[in-house]
């Protein structure tokens, strides 16, 4: 543990104090800002128009859902960005050689560099939460239905940051490996669709439980189900392990 503690700190601090991570940071909350902000106002002067009562307001729908797949898709850029940076960047500064010549698995590089990313895009997600819950001062609303959103999402991270993890093994390319991971990212959300189109039982029946976009919504629905927090954590299993064997075949050539 303390092994993959030491790899994790050092990649998390050199991202977190990173200039990249200060510019995407300060672009990422000025976004963030004004599309939450525009999205709650919006909402505000729905609930003011004559007969809105009648109309199903419901500000985790109208407000935090719109604020949590803004937040989403700003995820499918900047998980690549940083994921690069944790494996391709090394190889190609050569600095990586001294963890694969070092008396340490390769189970413990995976995991301590998938802990440094994983906690770093946490980071941005935590920002995202400062916003609903500084609107809890001032509105009421289902707790439940939040935290169950924002652990969806910060499993869905992890999932997506194994698989970038990955792609930033297969090449020294930080350009390459960026557009890798974000070729996978997209394939796993769109996983699933393709085969419950068929309309055959069996295979729809299978899609929906490989498809990440149905468990994600479950989480924005409120329902923690064990099936969804296995999928997460599998997938996730499944990607540090095809680093662990892209970076051992390295290891094997130094």
């Amino acid at each position: 543990m303390r092994i993959i503690y030491s790899i994790f700190k050092r990649d998390f601090f050199s991202l977190l104090l990173s200039p990249m991570f200060f510019f995407l940071g300060t672009m990422y909350t000025a976004f963030l800002s004004y599309r939450y902000l525009r999205t709650l106002f919006q909402f505000i002067q729905m609930k003011q128009m004559p007969g809105a009562n009648s109309i199903s307001q419901n500000i985790h729908l109208s407000v935090f859902v719109t604020h949590m797949n803004f937040f989403y898709l700003v995820m499918l850029i900047l998980i690549p960005i940083f994921s690069m940076k944790l494996i391709s960047e090394e190889r190609k500064e050569g600095s990586l050689d001294l963890l694969l010549t070092a008396p340490i698995t390769t189970t413990q590089i995976v995991l301590g560099k998938f802990l440094a990313g994983w906690g770093i895009m946490s980071v941005f997600l935590l920002l995202a939460l400062i916003y609903p819950v500084l609107t809890g001062f001032v509105a009421k609303f289902d707790w439940g239905l939040l935290w169950s959103s924002y652990i969806g999402m910060f499993l869905t991270l992890g999932l997506y940051v194994s698989f970038g993890l990955f792609a930033s093994s297969l090449t020294k390319s930080l350009i390459l490996s960026a557009f890798i991971s974000f070729l996978l990212i997209i394939i796993i959300m769109m996983s699933g669709g393709a085969v419950a189109s068929i309309g055959n039982p069996v295979l729809s029946d299978i899609a929906q439980q490989m498809a990440l976009m149905m468990h994600l919504q479950d989480f924005f629905d409120g329902q923690l189900s064990l099936s969804g927090f296995v999928y997460m954590i599998s997938m996730m299993v499944f990607g540090c392990f095809l680093t662990q064997k892209a970076i051992e075949v390295m290891r094997l050539k130094s």
